[in-house]
């Protein structure tokens, strides 16, 4: 099966990934960006660039091929799969920093080409062909040279001239942007002008100072929590993240200092003691099983915001699923809220109404008909009972569509964007996972 000679050949190429993540840093120059890996022969440089470095990854690959790929990616964390029969890419414009594709000469065309060069962001590179790289030392490439010609041939490898590389490049519109690269195997290398720059979460949400953000809704909150407290705590400021409701216990890299106490003024004095030294601190009421914690009285955090620069609260939950529909009880918003954000996960949108993708599905067939269209959950966020339930009425509100990672979740966020902006409603379409967050403000 060509799946079992693509795993013996992820494995085999063990001892080169490192040289080959040399390669593509030394040529983007930058150890933090959004990377996409694509092709038959993915993983094993995806896995190594995000654990030196800052990147968050994409995987582009067959579906016959997850399988395997999921097994030897178990615990790398910073990446997003997706399935590829072939044809375009899909991802929206503007996706990627860099992008990578070893044996790309399998079944690379010009058209594959000015696609790859679509999703470069301004200031991006992509390096395609095949090779051990530059900088893979012979003692590395001698003992593994013979099977890889055997497997490569097995699989079909295709040869390809530099000149013949030149003309593909060319001929799809591309001369004045892309190079070839001989030494270590032959590469082209694309090159997109701009200077890279981004819009981050503070100005896209239009965070001014001092401010309590509350967040509900599903699709991916406790992501744009720490996302966001991540950024603000780059830009010198004191973040406290919490919840009214339970959240996961967070990650060391999510969040420097988890504190644990029930009594409110215990929480209180220790979060401030903690906040001289750790510019963010994740505050809940007790550990609960499965990794939870519990949440902290809404009306604490008054408190917490005159000790902190700001305060990032995830005021309900939604058990993954991207749309909800609120409870009873629900949202458990702190009264001293300035920003109230509705987060809706864009991957939700145009599938059907089912459990699978709406949390509180039984209720939520009172508010949706028929599939989740931009229309329907234009309904959900403007009810009474809707996704706007329990905004203070001081608070201002923002919607942030989250998730539009493929151009098909990308195209329905903005047509969702398009009826908020008619109501007069504020807000972003964005991916919270990745290092660029924000695609578009409205």
């Amino acid at each position: 099966m060509k799946t079992e000679l693509i795993e013996e050949l992820l494995h085999l190429w063990e001892p080169v990934y490192p040289f080959l993540v040399d390669f593509l840093l030394k040529l983007f120059g930058r150890e933090r960006g959004d990377f996409l890996e694509f092709g038959p022969f993915c993983g094993g440089v995806t896995k190594r660039l995000v654990e030196r470095t800052g990147f968050k990854a994409a995987l582009l690959v067959q579906g016959e091929v997850w399988p395997t790929l999921r097994d030897y990616l178990k615990g790398t964390g910073k990446y997003l799969g997706f399935c590829w029969e072939g044809g375009e890419l899909p991802f929206p414009g503007s996706s990627f920093d860099l992008v990578f594709c070893r044996g790309a000469f399998f079944f690379l065309d010009g058209k594959l080409l000015r696609e790859v060069f679509r999703i470069l962001t301004p200031g991006g590179i992509a390096v395609l062909g095949g090779g051990y790289g530059p900088s893979t030392p012979r003692e590395v490439i001698l003992p593994i040279a013979e099977r890889s010609r055997e497997l490569n041939r097995a699989l079909g490898k295709r040869t390809l001239r530099p000149e013949e590389a030149e003309k593909m490049v060319v001929e799809a519109g591309l001369g004045d942007c892309a190079e070839i690269l001989t030494e270590g195997g032959l590469w082209i290398l694309l090159r997109r002008g701009g200077s890279g720059e981004e819009m981050g979460l503070k100005e896209a949400f239009r965070i001014g100072e001092r401010e309590v953000i509350s967040l509900v809704g599903g699709g991916g909150k406790t992501t744009l929590m720490f996302s966001l407290a991540e950024e603000l705590t780059r830009q010198g400021k004191r973040v406290i993240t919490t919840t009214t409701t339970k959240i996961y216990e967070p990650s060391e890299g999510e969040s420097p200092l988890v504190i644990v106490e029930e009594e409110p003024e215990r929480l209180l004095l220790e979060a401030e003691r903690a906040l001289q030294s750790f510019p963010h601190v994740t505050l809940s009421g007790k550990r609960l099983p499965q990794g939870k914690l519990s949440g902290i009285p809404p009306d604490l955090v008054a408190e917490l915001s005159r000790i902190s620069d700001y305060v990032i609260v995830e005021a309900d939950g939604s058990k993954g699923r991207p749309i909800k529909v609120h409870g009873d009880h629900e949202p458990v918003v702190p009264p001293s809220s300035t920003l109230f954000t509705v987060v809706v996960g864009a991957d939700g949108l145009g599938k059907p109404l089912s459990p699978d993708w709406v949390f509180r599905f039984e209720r939520a067939k009172g508010f949706l008909r028929g599939n989740l269209t931009p229309e329907s959950l234009m309904g959900l966020i403007m009810h009474p009972e809707g996704l706007m339930k329990g905004k203070p009425p001081s608070a201002r509100a923002f919607v942030f569509i989250n998730k539009a990672e493929s151009t098909e979740a990308f195209l329905l966020a903005r047509r969702l964007s398009e009826l908020l902006r008619k109501e007069g409603i504020e807000g972003a379409i964005g991916r919270a996972f990745f290092n660029r967050k924000v695609m578009e403000v409205f």
